[in-house]
């Protein structure tokens, strides 16, 4: 009996050795929803979900919380987590990027509603507001450098968008920049659609990624895994699954 009791003990810390040390990809993003939200919740977005839905069925567990941005990036380049998403090419070039990427951001200015101005592509109609932004965010390369040449407001940390919307409606600035999902999906749920609204398309558009830590080769191990079941999910209807619960169309 002593010598089963034993054997059944041996097996129990070999397949618990074999849990500790299961395979884990570290995922960080500010709140950007409907691309990444609550990690506690049963609709954390639809790039978290997506990630789950390409790592988990291979045995990898997506750690993925919340951080602001600029902190993302940082530990992301250094290595100490393994990738953020929603990501720009040209905000991090030197990062390793998937092949696909996660859908097309439409960015807009916004204003309150009872502010005429309207942006019609004509960057220099942005001298004479008082803009908010994301600090670090990349708003693609034209409007980058206009940004750097004016004044304008940077909100950092996980409420940024929040700290904006605030200063909209305080008319500490009267202009902010954001995606079409995301506002869309934050006024909504502010009930302020009515009073904040579109200025115009910045034209400014840009693909968004899973963007990794450039300098591991476990690394790229996930991005490759990426690669190889992203069309898959395009094939199989994963992906349009996934999206329909965000209201989101199949890019």
């Amino acid at each position: 009996m002593k010598q089963y009791r034993i054997y059944w003990l041996a097996l129990l810390f070999i397949f618990s050795a074999a849990g500790a040390t299961a395979e884990t990809i570290s995922i960080r993003a500010d709140y950007w929803y409907p691309m990444n939200g609550d990690p506690k919740s049963d609709t954390p977005g639809y790039m978290v979900e997506l990630a789950k839905a390409i790592f988990e069925p291979q045995g990898i567990k997506v750690d993925y919380q919340l951080m602001p941005w600029s902190r993302a990036i940082q530990e992301t380049r250094i290595g100490k987590i393994d990738c953020v998403i929603g990501a720009y090419k040209v905000s991090v070039p030197d990062f390793l990027f998937a092949r696909q990427h996660w859908g097309n951001d439409e960015t807009f200015f916004y204003k309150l509603k009872s502010d005429p101005w309207v942006y019609k592509g004509d960057v220099k109609a942005l001298q004479n507001r008082k803009i908010g932004v994301i600090s670090d965010y990349s708003y693609g390369e034209t409007l980058d450098g206009v940004f750097k040449k004016l004044k304008v407001q940077g909100a950092k940390g996980d409420k940024a968008l929040e700290t904006n919307i605030k200063k909209i409606i305080s008319k500490r600035i009267d202009t902010m920049i954001e995606s079409e999902y995301v506002m869309d999906s934050k006024l909504a749920k502010l009930n302020l659609s009515e009073q904040i609204v579109s200025a115009g398309n910045t034209l400014q558009g840009e693909p968004m990624y899973l963007a990794c830590h450039p300098g591991s080769r476990r690394v790229q191990g996930f991005v490759e895994i990426v690669n190889r079941t992203m069309p898959n999910m395009q094939q199989s209807g994963e992906l349009e699954r996934i999206l329909n619960k965000y209201n989101i169309a199949v890019w």
